[in-house]
Parts: structure tokens; sequence; C-alpha cells
């Protein structure tokens, strides 16, 4: 046993004796962006010694960076690249010379060119969960020495160690001379760290595939002239001070900082604009008001009508306790609102303020449904997502979040009264309305004869804004 672990320790040392050269005087000089498909791609390089780090953002398919690497190589001989780089799923990665000669050739400078690209597209399931997809990746290219073919095949180290290790165990068993050991591996340490003999570059990679954010921060805050009329002594634009006044809704908020009411600008059409007239929205909640949760919750400005913003029309929400089947008709489809990051086709289980999937009703459950927002890219909105920082302990509707009741009759007598949320009551067939009179949390009775405004939310990943 004592004589194994011996020849085990010869054996390591001498590997670990066995340089690898990397010929000090071969260097990178510079790497710089020779072109790239778009102005707005982040990237970065940096440069240690034969390795190079590369960060690059993309956003689109097709985009691409193109660098340009300048080598120099003051030796006696001449390197070649020895392989192709490998690709990725989504990742292609191509070097070319200025000669489209793969040699690094002795006494000068070369250049060659290193491409990054966005090649396939990444599914969306992952950009919209997750918002962003990264890869990393580390490539190893051996420059070998065109002067010395033993570098161009990796056997003929294994054959030289094996043949030290059997001339070892041979000078032991049938030779019986200690000191043979020592001089062969002296002999042949030469030999093997000849066939070694390479320099090798580093390319390391940090892809980060972004898409275009689906909301920014809105430049400016959107306004309505209060025309309230009286009700009782109540103006419904809250005092009589305010009636003629202008009175503008949400904020534009801090960067890196998500507070409850700012404004966001979304391409819910996906066209490329963010349009501050039509697709304005304001973070109200993370999903359902659960802190866990990493997708948020953003209500329109607006009602949509056929999901076109209406601030008059009225929709029924529904006909029996089968959930909002008659107001969802109303909300935008996922052709009207067809940025793929947003969510969609909503399936969820109807529920009380108090959480429970049943109505109490003189003492018998009668069971909410699951109810599909079919072809839809929005929903109406949960109680739960306005209590989570909206309402005080009277259903009042908070001041900070005055841009609930935007486009009601809170400014004018001509917009309608309210609209609908997702959420029954605990003992009724009532679901709750946001009223902008009273600005509160309301409910109404589901009859025939209810008609109140359709409002859109939509969820999205918190990764999918730029805040």
């Amino acid at each position: 046993m004592k004589k194994i672990i011996k020849y085990l320790i010869i054996i390591f040392i001498l590997l670990m004796f066995i340089p690898r050269v990397n010929a000090k005087n071969v260097s990178i000089e510079k790497v710089e962006v020779d072109s790239k498909s778009n102005e707005n791609i982040s990237e970065n390089t940096s440069i240690n010694g034969l390795s190079m780090i590369f960060n690059v953002d993309f956003f689109a398919q097709n985009d691409f960076v193109k660098y340009k690497i300048v080598m120099n190589n003051p030796t006696e001989k001449d390197y070649f690249f020895s392989k192709n780089i490998s690709n990725s799923d989504y990742i292609e990665y191509i070097y070319e010379f200025d000669d489209n000669n793969e040699i690094i050739e002795k006494n000068k400078r070369t250049t060659m060119f290193f491409t990054i690209k966005y090649k396939k597209e990444v599914p969306i399931e992952s950009l919209r969960n997750a918002g962003t997809f990264i890869e990393k990746n580390n490539i190893s290219i051996e420059l070998e020495n065109t002067n010395n073919p033993k570098t161009r095949n990796i056997i003929t180290i294994l054959i030289l160690l094996i043949l030290l290790i059997l001339l070892i165990v041979i000078s032991k068993i049938i030779i019986k001379n200690k000191i043979i050991v020592p001089v062969l591996a002296i002999l042949l340490l030469p030999i093997i760290v000849l066939a070694i003999e390479k320099l090798e570059i580093i390319f390391e990679t940090n892809i980060k595939i972004s898409p275009k954010p689906v909301c920014v921060r809105a430049t400016e805050l959107k306004t309505e002239k209060c025309e309230a009329f009286v009700q009782s002594g109540n103006y419904y634009c809250g005092s009589i001070e305010n009636y003629g006044a202008m009175m503008s809704y949400g904020n534009l908020g801090e960067k890196g900082t998500l507070a409850v009411g700012d404004a966001f600008d979304c391409d819910v059409n996906n066209d490329g604009e963010y349009d501050k007239d039509t697709e304005r929205f304001y973070y109200l909640s993370p999903e359902d008001g659960d802190n866990a949760n990493n997708n948020i919750v953003l209500i329109y400005y607006n009602n949509t009508k056929a999901g076109l913003p209406d601030n008059k029309f009225a929709s029924r929400y529904s006909n029996e306790i089968e959930g909002p089947n008659e107001a969802y008709l109303h909300l935008p489809t996922t052709e009207q609102w067809s940025n793929p990051l947003l969510f969609n086709n909503f399936e969820r289980q109807i529920k009380t303020r108090g959480g429970h999937d049943f109505i109490n009703d003189d003492g018998s459950k009668i069971y909410l449904p699951i109810f599909t927002y079919t072809n839809r890219s929005s929903r109406l909105v949960d109680v739960k997502e306005i209590t989570y920082k909206c309402l005080d302990e009277n259903s009042k509707i908070k001041e900070e979040c005055s841009f609930l009741y935007e486009n009601t009759n809170h400014s004018s007598k001509d917009n309608i009264q309210e609209y609908w949320t997702e959420t029954y009551l605990n003992n009724n067939y009532f679901p709750y309305v946001i009223r902008g009179d009273t600005r509160k949390l309301s409910s109404e009775i589901m009859s025939q004869n209810t008609y109140v405004g359709v409002r859109p939310v939509i969820v999205i990943s918190k990764n999918n804004i730029l805040y």
C-alpha cells in the first residue's frame, strides 16, 4: 500500500511541474466594438491577459455586436485557431480574420473579429415570467504552434503519460532499480511539456436578453377639470374649493422605487409606442395583493367598451352566479392588447372579500365559479388588490389613490358613476364596485337593471417594466 501511495505521489509531482505554456509575449492589445445592430444595445468588455469578458444586453432577435480584437505576437512562432466555437440554443458566436487566414503570425499584429448574435428567439413564456433570459458561456480556444504537430492531438499527451507510468512500474518490479524512476521522469518531462505547448484564449460571455419593457414611467400626469355637481351638499370632486380646478392623477415616482399610484405608459398594443393618451396605467399592487408575488397589477386610466376607452358606457356583470360573463366581453382582447409579455386568458377562482369561494345565503353555501377571461389580456380588479394600499378602515379610497376614480363622475356628471370589481360580498349576490361620487368601495345588486363601467387591469412581471 505504501508503494502505491509513493508512485501516486511521484506522478502527482510530475504533473504539477508540467508547465502550461502561455507564451507571455503574445498579448491582446485592444478590443473595441466594430459594429452593432442597435445603438441601444448595452455592452462592455474587459481584458485580463489572454482572457476577455464580454457583457452584452440584447433586446430583439437578430441583435448582434461585432468586436474587433487586435493581438500581438512578437515571438518566432505562428499560432492557429484549433477549433470552431460551439453555439448555444439562442446565441451564435462567430470569429473571423481580416485575411481569412486563421493564423496569428509571428512578429506581427493580427486582427480578428468576434461576433455575438441573438440568433433564435427565447420562448416568450420565459421572458413573460422572468423578464430576462441570462446565458453565461466560457469558450476556450487553443492557439496551436504550427511547428509542433504534437500539439494537435491530446492523445499524444495521454500516451506519454501512460508510458511514463508503465516504465516506473517496470523499473520497480522487473529492473528493481530505484534510481531509474527519477531519471526516467526527468528524461520524459521535456517531451510531455513539448506535447502540450499551446496558447489559450478565453472568451467569457455574459449575455442578457431583455425584451423591450412593456411599461415605462410617465413623464407627465393626466389631468381633469372638476365639473362635478352638488349632491346632498357634497361636491364630488371633494370640496367646493376644487370646483373648476384642474386635478391630476397618480405620481411620476422615484427611479428605482415602485409605489402605489406611480403612472406608467404601457405599450399594450405592441406597436412600439408608449401612448400617454390611450395607454396610461397606474401601479396598484402585487398580483392578488401578495407581496411574495413578482407579478404586478396596473389599472387602466379609463373604462372600456369593446376594448376601447369609454367613460360613459355601462355593462351588466352577469345575470347569474357565474362570474363576470357579460362585463368581461368589453375588456380589450388579446388582438387589441397584443403585447406577448402581458399575461392573458386568466383562469380565476371568483371569491368573496373574505377570500371564500362560496356565498353564505341564509346558512347555505352557494359556490362561486372558476371563470376564464377567454381571449383577454386583461381582467377585472380583485378587491384584495385595492385593499392592499388604497382603502381606509371605512372602505374609503385614500387620497393617494385618487387615480382609481379618474374618468368617473367624481370629476364630471357626464361620466359613469362606478365600475365593476371581480369580487363578491361575503353573504350576498353583490359584486363590489368602485364609486367615483362617494370615492368608496361599494356594492351593487346584480340584476337585469344594474349596469356600471368595465375597467381593465393588466398583469405583468415586475421585470418587464422600466421603473
